[in-house]
Formats: structure tokens, C-alpha cells, sequence
């Protein structure tokens, strides 16, 4: 369960952003760098559950498939911001 506490907290980030206090960098940075940290963990919480579980139940290959989606799309998300700014 907390895979998916973590999927759906990376699709939430913007909103959770605005809970953080200004750490110096512009606004939209944190979301950017908050979905794919949380999407991130929400893999590797999955895999531990997969590796270490009683029993591979579905919800775990759901919430590890998901947050593999999120953390794809967030980086490919970031690499077009990258090559757009660079033209």
C-alpha cells in the first residue's frame, strides 16, 4: 500500500508544493523534482514487495507498474524541458 501512497502522492506534488516553504528555487522546480523522488520510491517499495512479500499479490505489480509509468513520463517530461530551453 504504500507504493501506492507514493503514486499518488507524485501526482499530487504540485498541490503538495505549495505545503513546502520557499527553499530559493523557482516554484515550478519542486513539483519536477518531488514526482519523479516520490515516483522513484514508490518503485523501489514495490520491488521490496515483490522480493520480500508473503504472497505477489496484483496490487503490488499495479502500484509497481504505475509508478514505473510516472517516473518514465516525468523523465521524458524533463528531457523535452531540457531541449527546449536548449534551441
Amino acid at each position: 500500500m504504500l507504493s501506492w501512497v507514493c503514486f499518488v502522492a507524485a501526482l499530487g506534488a504540485r498541490c503538495l508544493s505549495g505545503w513546502v516553504p520557499d527553499v530559493g528555487l523557482p516554484r515550478t522546480f519542486v513539483p519536477a523534482l518531488t514526482t519523479p523522488a516520490l515516483a522513484l520510491l514508490g518503485v523501489v517499495v514495490s520491488a521490496l514487495g515483490l522480493r520480500f512479500g508473503r504472497r505477489r499479490s496484483a496490487l503490488v505489480r499495479v502500484g509497481l507498474f504505475l509508478n514505473a509509468a510516472v517516473l518514465l513520463l516525468s523523465g521524458l517530461a524533463a528531457l523535452i524541458f531540457v531541449w527546449i530551453l536548449g534551441r
